[in-house]
C-alpha cells in the first residue's frame, strides 16, 4: 500500500513538469513597435541622452535659502533705493535747480561774483541758465523748477540699502568697521563713490591719503589732496559720471579758473594740469582702482 502511493506521486509530479513546460515553449514575446518607433525619432535629435529622473533632481537642488552662504547681503543691495535716486538728482543737478529757482539769495550771489569774474567765466554762466531751462524741458520728471519738492520727495523717501541708510542719517558712517567701508567702495558703483570722500570722510583721510602720500611720494598734504581729488573725480568719468562741460564739477571747476570754461574733465585734466600733476594723477587712479573694484 505505501509503494503505490508513492509511486502515485511521482507520477503526479512528472505530469505537472510536462504541463509547465509545454505551455512555457507555446508562449510568445511581442516587441511594443511605439516604444521603437519612439526611441528611433528621439535618436535623429538627441545623442543617447538619458532622462532626467525627477527625484533626483529636486534631491541635488538646494533651495537658496536653505544655504546660508547663497544669501544676499541685503544692506548692500543699494539698486534701487529711492533716497539714493533722488538725493543724486538733487546733487547732480544743483546749480540749474538754483538758476532756474526762486533762490533770491543764489540770484544775488551770482551778480556779486560776476562783478569779479572774467568774460570768459560771464559767458558761461549766462548760457548755463539756456542749458538748465533745455534740460527741464527735455526731462521734465526732474522738476529742475522746484527744488522743494526734489528736497521732500528725499526726506520722504525709505531707504532700501546701508548707502542710502547713510544719506539717510539712520546710520553713522563713522560707525562703520573698515571691513564695511571697504565693501561699500568694491561695490565700484558710482552712485556711491561719487560722494564716498564727504560721508566716508575718516576713511579717506585716515587711509587713503596716507596710503597715496606713500604711493606718490610726497608728503604736502594740499598737495596730495588735490591729486586725489582729481584722481577720484576722472574715475568717476570712467565709469560713466557725467563730466562734460555743463555738468555740475566742470560749472564748479569754471567758476574757479576760467581755463577750464567750457571743457570736459578729461580735457581740463590733459590741458591744464601740469605732465607731473597727470602723472601723479594716473598713479593714484591706479591706487583708488584696487580701492574700488
Amino acid at each position: 500500500m505505501r509503494n503505490k502511493l508513492i509511486l502515485l506521486m511521482v507520477i503526479a509530479l512528472i505530469t505537472t513538469y510536462f504541463f509547465v513546460n509545454k505551455n512555457s515553449s507555446e508562449q510568445t514575446f511581442e516587441i511594443d513597435d511605439t516604444i521603437t518607433k519612439q526611441d528611433t525619432s528621439k535618436s535623429d535629435n538627441v545623442a543617447n541622452i538619458p532622462e532626467a529622473k525627477p527625484q533626483a533632481t529636486q534631491a541635488s537642488i538646494k533651495e537658496p535659502s536653505q544655504d546660508k552662504q547663497a544669501e544676499p547681503l541685503t544692506d548692500y543691495a543699494y539698486d534701487p533705493d529711492p533716497v539714493i535716486n533722488n538725493h543724486l538728482v538733487y546733487v547732480n543737478n544743483r546749480l540749474c535747480f538754483t538758476q532756474l529757482g526762486d533762490d533770491n539769495k543764489y540770484s544775488l550771489y551770482l551778480q556779486q561774483v560776476k562783478l569779479r569774474m572774467e568774460d570768459k567765466q560771464v559767458q558761461y554762466f549766462e548760457q548755463y541758465k539756456d542749458y538748465c531751462e533745455n534740460l527741464n524741458r527735455q526731462q521734465p520728471e526732474l522738476s529742475l523748477t522746484d527744488k522743494n519738492h526734489v528736497i521732500s520727495q528725499i526726506k520722504n523717501a525709505k531707504p532700501t540699502s546701508l548707502w542710502g541708510k547713510i544719506i539717510n542719517k539712520e546710520v553713522d558712517a563713522s560707525s562703520l568697521s573698515q571691513i564695511e567701508v571697504q565693501d561699500l567702495l568694491r561695490q565700484n558703483d558710482p552712485n556711491i563713490l561719487q560722494e564716498a570722500p564727504q560721508y566716508l570722510e575718516t576713511y579717506y583721510q585716515e587711509v587713503i591719503h596716507w596710503d597715496l602720500e606713500s604711493v606718490l611720494a610726497n608728503h604736502d598734504y594740499d598737495y596730495v589732496q588735490y591729486i586725489q581729488g582729481n584722481a577720484h573725480q576722472l574715475y568717476l568719468c570712467s565709469l560713466g559720471t557725467d563730466c562734460q562741460p555743463n555738468s555740475t564739477i566742470m560749472a564748479t571747476f569754471c567758476m574757479r579758473n576760467q581755463a577750464a570754461c567750457g571743457l570736459d574733465f578729461n580735457t581740463y585734466v590733459s590741458t591744464i594740469l601740469t605732465p607731473g600733476q597727470q602723472a601723479d594723477i594716473q598713479l593714484a587712479m591706479n591706487y583708488l582702482r584696487s580701492q574700488y573694484q
